[in-house]
């Protein structure tokens, strides 16, 4: 639980340094020296490559050729419509404002009661503030106090 008391002081290791340099080296040399024994005289065989010709392309379709439509698309019939005459007037003693009437007000009025009277409920009281606290439950996670030799120690 004391910091630091098995740690050993840790510094650069000039040995292990060269060690790991010199096993690198001669793998990378073996493999150097490895490669002309590996194909001594070259490959057996050569790969061929070449272009694959491809087939002319088929020619384009003959369209078919429709024959004339005798039958035109749209109506052969013209339907002349009347066209009513609007009348503007020019004075403005002419024009009539027309009003929608208001129906008649009722003799007798039903529902007048205003039924009971009804108050909107309390609102709840707030919840009593409390206080910061350590929960039993987690109290196994808390870490003890560091102790004061090694504070002084700097640990």
């Amino acid at each position: 639980m004391y910091a630091d008391r098995y740690a050993k002081p840790t510094r650069f290791n000039p040995g292990g340094l060269t060690a790991a340099i010199a096993i690198n080296a001669a793998l990378i040399a073996a493999l150097m020296f490895a490669g002309p024994k590996i194909l001594p005289e070259g490959p057996d065989h050569v790969l061929v490559i070449g272009n694959i010709p491809l087939d002319p392309p088929p020619p384009p379709p003959i369209p078919e050729v429709k024959p004339a439509e005798t039958a035109p698309h749209h109506a052969t019939e013209t339907i002349l419509a009347p066209v009513p005459e609007i009348t503007v007037p020019t004075n403005p003693t002419d024009l009539a404002v027309t009003t929608i009437p208001t129906p008649p007000a009722p003799t007798k009025i039903i529902g007048t009661d205003p039924g009971p009277a009804v108050e909107a409920p309390a609102p709840p009281a707030p919840l009593p503030f409390v206080g910061p606290s350590i929960d039993s439950r987690y109290a196994d996670a808390f870490q003890p106090d560091y102790p004061a030799v090694e504070r002084r120690a700097n640990r």
